[in-house]
């Protein structure tokens, strides 16, 4: 007799069931996209968003017997499907990154890791913009609204991300 899953598993598993197919109906029904080449064949939309939208359902649907490579799946799909309306797959993907952390040690490592970078960079562009925005000088090379600031805090902006640095390092760092 197969074990019960338990509650974050089953709620992973019905928020990427039903973002998959919101996204996959929001690609194929609700908008009607521009057309992107003379041919009228289908584009990012249409074709990409829903195998990514498939990809996360498989990612989830793996997570027991594979909780690092079903988290990666789930993330990388719900992530890169993002500029296409998959929007709908971030809840399921955060409770499928939830379980994989509780249960996982490579998995909440691998979590730790993606949610370390990206915050330790956003502190980066932070100073930076800041040390721009107070020097008065424009600093060619940082991305667009950080090279000349305008404001204190569209200096700081890049710094809200820092508390996705401190769970990464939060999760680097735990023993289980």
């Amino acid at each position: 007799m197969a074990a019960a899953r338990d509650g974050w598993l089953r709620v992973a598993v019905f928020c990427i069931l039903l973002g998959a197919l919101l996204t996959m109906l929001n690609a194929w029904l609700v908008k009607a996209p521009p057309v992107s080449d003379a041919a009228g064949m289908p584009g990012y939309r249409e074709i990409i968003v829903p195998l990514l939208a498939g990809a996360a359902t498989a990612g989830v649907l793996m997570l027991e017997r594979a909780p690092t490579a079903g988290m990666l799946l789930c993330v990388f799909g719900a992530l890169f499907s993002l500029a296409g309306d998959g929007i709908w797959l971030l809840p399921g993907t955060v409770c499928a990154c939830i379980w994989a952390a509780r249960h996982g040690g490579t998995a909440r490592k691998t979590l730790g890791f993606l949610l370390l970078i990206p915050g330790i960079a956003a502190g980066y562009y932070g100073v930076v913009g800041t040390l721009a925005f107070v020097s008065g000088t424009d600093l060619p090379g940082l991305p667009p609204g950080l090279s000349a600031p305008l404001s204190l805090a569209q200096a700081l902006a890049p710094l809200e991300l820092l508390p996705v640095a401190v769970v990464g390092a939060w999760l680097l760092l735990k023993k289980q």
